[in-house]
């Protein structure tokens, strides 16, 4: 636990400028930090799944924007529902980057924290700065009482320019 701490603590020390991307590799490494720690708190009762799709090398993305996802999944989120577990899926092909959240909402949770939507709108604000107009955000609670955000942005990796010039 206090491994997973210090690593987080040290990259949002070491983190770039906020007008930089950084490799999405390392935002996947935070959020998998966060998701032990929570594991940890909880005596492993988290019923939550990552899934990643596509090689993430060489792709890079605005820091900090899926551990704030992931911590509205914690904050607002039921990821103790046996049947229902909260989802992060990061999915990456042809060029297009997506990446949704499926939660059940938890509205114990909503109560004691009202939400101002101050996480999502960062995330909004964050997206327009480094896509300008190129990106999608959505964010809704469905009919089944669940919240779920989604995220597409184009991204093209460096790593497969690289290759076609070889």
């Amino acid at each position: 636990a206090i491994m997973n701490l210090a690593e987080m603590m040290r990259y949002a020390l070491k983190r770039p400028e906020a007008s930089e991307m950084v490799p999405l590799s390392e935002e996947v490494e935070q959020i998998e930090h966060l998701i032990n720690l929570h594991q940890l708190r909880t005596a492993n009762t988290i019923n939550l799944k990552l899934e990643v799709t596509g090689d993430l090398f060489g792709l890079r993305f605005p820091p900090l924007i899926l551990l704030t996802l992931v911590e509205n999944i914690f904050k607002h989120g039921n990821v103790t529902h046996s049947t229902q577990p909260a989802i992060i899926k990061i999915e990456y092909e042809n060029d297009n980057l997506n990446i949704s959240t499926i939660n059940m909402v938890n509205d114990v949770k909503g109560k004691e924290h009202e939400s101002h939507h101050v996480g999502i709108d960062n995330i909004n604000k964050r997206l327009a700065n480094f896509y300008k107009e190129e990106y999608i955000f959505r964010y809704y609670k469905d009919p089944l009482n669940r919240y779920i955000t989604e995220i597409d942005v184009p991204v093209v990796n460096p790593m497969a320019r690289l290759n076609l010039n070889l």
